[in-house]
């Protein structure tokens, strides 16, 4: 059995740009189904399979990103769709399974990735998706057959400790596009006395004008790698997960922050996005003032003392990579 994967933002075709990636969907989606693959015995061909040509059995197709920006990836001169649709529409003649990994709403944006979604869709079998929110997405454009597979955990575990909340330490992680919430939350918000920002590297502008959105409020920034909270001991009792319900591009997005904020030992005040839905009771509304009453996160902290290891368990690295290999 033979497996291509088109993989956006790599700057090698070496199958372990995987792991290592900055885009999260390639670290948590596509290199576990690659591991679950090799796994079975399957062979995995080079990223973006390069040898085109070659008869597969499977086709993987990852996060479709136009072009970073930052001029060091295979394909960032824009040949990236091209390229892509050639490669799927020969899968298609051959006889391969295609199945698409759709991570973000991006056939409802207004430029080339909603362009190539709209065309792929005619040749997929399979659409995996990371949220029930992004399925009842996508299902508006696509008839097909729609799985939902989750994120694991790609940290350690930091276990719940008994917490005064006499001030809030926050916790900030994720990628740079998603700032603009953050930016929204902190510009207004005088309960948080220190916020940690963990993401890709910052320039020294950036964090100027970041800090400059709220002088009262201590901002640190950390470079993201993984297990950074133990790396850098960040020690916070809370963390920030905010966004916006009305962004049909995000409003799908996996629990995979929310699971590893319960990981991590962290109370999270959280925008209610639907994949988180199923914890409320453990989450902090961000919109709701009410909620940041000291009383209601010792409650949570104390409830979470005890249930984090039965919320987490599902997340484990074996038990995602065995609903990929029921799949493949």
């Amino acid at each position: 059995m033979k497996i291509g994967i088109l993989s956006s933002n790599n700057p090698t075709t070496r199958i372990d740009e995987l792991e290592k990636s900055k885009l999260a969907s390639n670290r948590l989606r596509l290199a576990v189904v690659k591991e679950a693959a090799l796994s079975m015995g399957y062979e995995i061909l080079a990223l973006d399979f390069y040898n085109t040509k070659q008869l597969i059995d499977i086709l993987i197709i990852g996060k479709y990103v136009q072009k970073s920006g930052a001029n060091i990836f295979l394909d960032d001169d824009g040949s990236r769709m091209n390229r892509w649709l050639d490669y799927i529409i020969f899968a298609r003649k051959n006889k391969t399974k295609i199945i698409l990994d759709y991570t973000d709403h991006l056939i409802e944006i207004s430029d080339e990735r909603s362009i190539f979604y709209k065309k792929v869709l005619d040749f997929v079998d399979l659409i995996i998706v990371p949220s029930l929110k992004m399925k009842k997405n996508i299902e508006k454009y696509y008839k097909g057959k729609i799985q939902i597979i989750e994120e694991p955990l790609e940290v350690d575990v930091s276990h719940f400790k008994h917490q005064t909340f006499e001030e809030m330490n926050a916790l900030w992680f994720g990628h740079p596009t998603n700032l603009m919430y953050l930016f929204k939350y902190i510009e207004k918000n005088k309960k948080i006395a220190s916020l940690k920002i963990v993401t890709s590297e910052l320039n020294e502008k950036d964090k100027k004008a970041i800090r400059g959105l709220n002088h009262e409020l201590s901002m640190d920034f950390f470079t993201w790698e993984p297990n950074f909270y133990k790396k850098y001991n960040l020690n916070c009792n809370v963390s920030l997960l905010p966004s916006n319900l009305a962004d049909g591009r995000k409003n799908g997005v996996s629990n995979n922050r929310l699971i590893t904020s319960f990981a991590l030992g962290l109370v999270p005040i959280a925008t209610l996005v639907e994949s988180y839905s199923e914890f409320s009771e453990y989450i902090v509304n961000i919109d709701n003032e009410n909620h940041f009453d000291k009383k209601n996160l010792l409650n949570l902290n104390e409830k979470l003392l005890s249930k984090q290891k039965e919320i987490i368990s599902s997340y484990d690295l074996v038990n995602i990579k065995n609903k990929w290999k029921e799949i493949i």
